[in-house]
């Protein structure tokens, strides 16, 4: 269970990120609830070897309205980990832990909010309607924007990066995001298709050395015979 293992590897470097990120006046259960912040640990140790028990505390974490235990719950259906794979459950947990983070004075950006929402666009950016695609690739600009910090519009530039330690849910979410556009661009899915810009942004992946870079690497290989 790839995406549980990395959790806990980093957890502890994100932690000051994470509370420097929060918005004023939010009042997250993750960070203020103890017994939800027990059970994210527990499900983060388990998560090593036993994707069903971590997924357990994962739900417990939810049901008292953790907006991360939330988005795991969604990633486990999406990929069928610990639990049968079932699109419409893991859109209802991604959706859950938006809302959760909206409820508690979030705006959308902390870590199972941010990654919830990156899930959500990629799901409809490769569903089969050009409506659902264009939403998904336009969500997706919208993650990386957030994680960029840029007001306007989704940036390449990623001024941001040498803030996020290596194994930081922010760079990871921030290379799956962007790694996505460029394959959107080149697939022409939900966006008019661009070969020169996602050739712009894999060899931004690549150049910041973000964890996509190989797949990256494949790609350009690709649509270079």
């Amino acid at each position: 269970m790839d995406r549980l293992r990395a959790l806990k590897c980093c957890a502890q470097a994100c932690a000051v990120l994470l509370l420097l990120s929060l918005p004023l006046g939010a009042e997250f259960v993750d960070e203020n609830n103890a017994k939800v912040r027990a059970l994210l640990e527990e499900g983060d140790t388990y998560g090593e070897y036993s994707p069903e028990d971590a997924l357990r505390f994962y739900k417990q974490a939810s049901d008292l309205g953790s907006v991360r235990g939330s988005e795991i719950v969604g990633e486990a259906y999406l990929n069928g980990e610990g639990i049968k794979k079932d699109n419409l459950k893991a859109r209802f947990y991604f959706e859950k832990a938006i809302q959760l983070d909206h409820d508690q004075g979030g705006r959308g950006v902390s870590e199972g909010a941010l990654n919830a929402r990156m899930h959500l666009a990629m799901m409809d950016a490769d569903a089969t309607d050009p409506a659902s695609q264009a939403q998904g690739f336009h969500m997706l600009q919208e993650v990386v924007r957030d994680l960029n910090k840029q007001p306007k519009k989704a940036s390449l530039d990623l001024k941001n990066i040498a803030n996020f330690p290596e194994n930081s849910w922010q760079r990871i979410t921030l290379s799956t995001a962007l790694y996505h556009l460029g394959y959107y661009y080149e697939r022409g899915m939900g966006t008019p298709k661009n070969l020169q810009k996602a050739r712009t942004i894999y060899q931004k992946v690549i150049q910041a050395k973000l964890y996509t870079q190989g797949a990256a690497q494949e790609r350009l290989k690709q649509m270079h015979p």
